[in-house]
């Protein structure tokens, strides 16, 4: 439901979004603290491609468990390569955001014993999820 509403958001704001998604049937990962992490990234790519001219726009998105008992949650999205950092940490560049996504994020998945990435070159916003998950019961 979550990935079809954002699906959803960005069609009605013309932005191509590709997903691949292929989750265990059951894994050791609150629903809540999946969706708040997948939830964070397509609202900030969302954001993110809206600033831009729409033939630019666009938002992948891969979630795979690995058989390492992993999962892990990958995307890119174009934006319009202004970013503010402080510290080695990103910024929000929404002047009525919080800037707490990016670190909810890696804050989720520190949780889970993993780590969260996140980066950028002049077109382009890149976040890497690792989760370290536990197959369900």
């Amino acid at each position: 439901a979550l990935l079809n509403y954002y699906m959803r958001m960005a069609k009605s704001a013309g932005i191509p979004m590709e997903w691949e998604v292929s989750m265990p049937v059951s894994a050791d990962v609150s629903n809540i603290d999946l969706c708040g992490i997948i939830g964070n990234i397509l609202e900030n790519a969302i954001y993110a491609c809206e600033r831009i001219d729409e033939r630019k726009r666009f938002i992948d998105l891969t979630i795979r468990g690995g058989a390492d008992n992993s999962l892990y949650i990958v995307a890119s999205n174009s934006f319009d390569g202004n970013v503010r950092m402080s510290g080695g940490n990103y910024l929000s560049t929404n002047k009525h955001g919080t800037g707490l996504g990016l670190r909810s994020i890696l804050e989720t998945a520190e949780k889970y014993g993993g780590t969260a990435r996140f980066s950028h070159n002049a077109a382009e916003f890149h976040t890497d999820v690792l989760l370290k998950i536990r197959p369900g019961e």
